[in-house]
């Protein structure tokens, strides 16, 4: 999942689990919105079932967004790192299995790269507290 979506479109989730995340991203205007949030629901540790069986027709017109991020390299790559960038705690978590994908080191000076950025660093700072209110509200439910 950290490398590419394996999750199909037509899903079905908890209301709960979803309410849990920030959603679909509508700033991903070309695609890869649903990986974005599938990953979200990783970070939340929600368990996932895949029906083994086709139980559904997706097809995909020769012309479409899916076909114009697949035939674009740089959008792909922008998108790529945008939902890298988002859950880079979750790929962070998960580098040493990653690398058998990836070599490890460009993964790990991309990432010393992104935690050691002004911007990782600043926004931190600002979810910081938000995290920790929302720890202490899980806890909060769980007694």
């Amino acid at each position: 999942m950290l490398k590419v979506n394996h999750i199909f479109c037509a899903t079905f989730f908890r209301r709960t689990d979803y309410d849990q995340t920030a959603g679909y991203d509508s700033n991903m205007v070309h695609g890869l919105e649903d990986w974005d949030f599938w990953l979200s629901l990783i970070e939340l540790n929600v368990n996932v079932y895949r029906i083994p069986e086709i139980m559904y027709l997706y097809r995909i017109k020769k012309v479409s967004r899916s076909t114009e991020i697949d035939n674009n390299a740089f959008k792909m790559k922008v998108l790529n790192s945008y939902v890298f960038y988002k859950h880079i705690h979750l790929y962070s978590e998960y580098s040493d299995a990653i690398t058998a994908h990836f070599e490890k080191k460009e993964l790990q000076k991309t990432i010393l790269q992104i935690k050691n950025s002004n911007t990782f660093k600043i926004g931190m700072f600002i979810v910081k507290p938000f995290s920790w209110l929302k720890n202490l509200w899980k806890r909060s439910f769980k007694s």
